[in-house]
């Protein structure tokens, strides 16, 4: 940008000043009236893609959420909860299958947790789309969510999130420095991350038999076995139509309409090959022998193939070419009624013994150098957990843009999932 433009006092390509110009007006448009979810959404995602141009080159795959460039938000002043008692309940929303059910146990069985009399209880969600809908919708009564980086975004945009109190979070000494301020939580102050990965698919090798290697082959694979047994992509606007854009070859946070009518062919296209959307049961339902064909999280299918080792008929596939890249966080709502248990339960999570239990379980890569080095060199050395770096160098983050983007994303998505 400029040196006599004082408008923005951002370093950025030039390339940029678009996009930040963009960002500039809807503050201004907004200023003296809360922001809608629309104009939220556009807002988080340019200030995530903000943050990502200013420390693209220090991004790495073992760091997937790259440190917030200087000069970002300023950080908020801890919650007093310090020194406040224990509530007696804790309620979380969050994807399915994705924590160890010991790991809520032994949680309620800690001291303090049991002398409070602690019970907790957990209900699932199969998109960021499905949870910020609940969330716009008046859900009120979570403690804990787990947004991914862009719906991090959206929900401080909103003033949605509550600001973590770090000193009940001593934990967080063990995290891997570089995850604590990424360019979606500058600050740090709103987001602990949980576990990070990648968009991939998987197939039963002995229905599938030709080669598929990239997302694109996955897709043109589909409609050629209508009949054959269920095939099934993942849930929600924001995997959908930029996964769709990334197997063209096309950026998955583009603004162009000529891109999102590719996009929109494209998916059309392959419809009838599509038996199911999901991303809530689609792990037992493959284990089980349903799904002959699918996308999936590396996680997921990691376990996917490991319950189908006996009839060793499951292929995972970690795609050349492009693909998603993501995070998700541990996030506190603002309107948490139980905030000293939610920090708790984070804190818990943080637990070197306790990660490496959750890593076990549900096959995600925690950046705790502690807990990393306790696993067995059968997980740690398998690619489907630790990605390897000449595959995500060509992956991206799905980022919401712009309000005009995410309103172009669901389009197409509901025109899809109706067809």
């Amino acid at each position: 940008m400029n040196a006599d433009d004082n408008q923005l006092n951002i370093l950025v390509p030039r390339s940029m000043k678009p996009k930040l110009d963009y960002l500039h007006r809807e503050v201004e448009h907004a200023a003296g009236r809360p922001l809608s979810r629309r104009q939220a959404l556009g807002l988080g995602g340019m200030a995530l893609l903000a943050g990502a141009v200013g420390c693209s080159t220090s991004t790495s795959p073992s760091s997937p959420a790259s440190p917030a460039a200087s000069g970002g938000a300023q950080s908020v002043s801890a919650n007093p909860l310090t020194g406040k008692p224990l509530e007696g309940h804790l309620e979380i929303y969050t994807w399915s299958e994705y924590s160890d059910p010991s790991t809520f146990t032994k949680f309620t069985k800690l001291p303090a947790e049991a002398k409070a009399g602690l019970t907790l209880h957990q209900t699932f969600y199969s998109s960021n789309d499905e949870l910020l809908a609940k969330l716009h919708a008046g859900g009120t009564s979570y403690d804990i969510i787990v947004p991914s980086q862009n719906a991090v975004a959206e929900l401080i945009q909103e003033n949605s999130l509550l600001a973590l109190d770090k000193a009940l979070l001593p934990n967080l000494k063990y995290l891997d420095p570089s995850f604590l301020k990424p360019s979606y939580d500058p600050t740090g102050d709103y987001h602990v991350i949980k576990d990070f990965g990648i968009t991939m698919f998987f197939f039963n090798n002995k229905i599938v038999t030709e080669e598929i290697k990239t997302m694109h082959d996955f897709y043109q694979a589909l409609p050629k076995y209508v009949g054959k047994g269920r095939t099934n992509l993942l849930d929600g606007a924001e995997e959908v139509v930029p996964l769709a854009l990334m197997a063209l070859g096309l950026d998955p946070n583009t603004s162009s309409q000529a891109d999102f009518n590719q996009a929109k062919s494209f998916l059309l296209s392959i419809r009838k090959g599509v038996t199911t959307i999901d991303a809530s049961a689609y792990i037992d339902d493959a284990i089980a022998g349903k799904i002959i064909l699918g996308q999936g999280w590396n996680g997921d299918i990691r376990r996917i193939v490991q319950g189908r080792a006996k009839q060793g008929d499951m292929t995972g596939v970690i795609p050349t070419a492009a693909s998603e890249i993501w995070a998700d966080n541990w996030c506190i709502p603002a309107s948490a009624p139980h905030p000293v248990a939610a920090h708790a339960w984070i804190n818990w999570l943080l637990t070197p013994s306790t990660a490496v239990t959750e890593m076990n379980y549900h096959n995600y890569k925690i950046p705790m150098p502690t807990a990393l080095s306790q696993l067995a060199p059968s997980l740690q050395n398998d690619p489907l957990f630790n990605v390897p770096k000449t595959y995500t160098d060509n992956y991206h983050y799905i980022l919401n843009v712009s309000p005009q983007v995410v309103e172009a994303r669901t389009q197409i998505y509901s025109e899809f999932k109706a067809a």
